[in-house]
């Protein structure tokens, strides 16, 4: 990334990077594809969604405080 606007646009270039790692279609819009993927890169629950709690951005933050790139 070569900037940061504090803001994901849509479509969002912060989107399309995470896409890249996951080797999804980089769209740059967050979608169950990409959620899927994210999950399971992260080992968590694999059903497309954000659930409440997320496991898989609890697991995103847990791997930011231990210095670890999710992605």
């Amino acid at each position: 990334m070569r900037y940061q606007d504090g803001k994901i646009s849509k479509p969002s270039s912060t989107v399309k990077v995470i896409q890249k790692h996951l080797g999804v279609k980089q769209d740059g819009y967050f979608g169950p594809v990409t959620y899927r993927a994210m999950q399971r890169k992260l080992g968590t629950p694999v059903d497309g969604k954000v659930s409440r709690p997320s496991l898989m951005w609890k697991q995103i933050q847990r791997d930011i405080n231990n210095d670890v790139k999710p992605f």
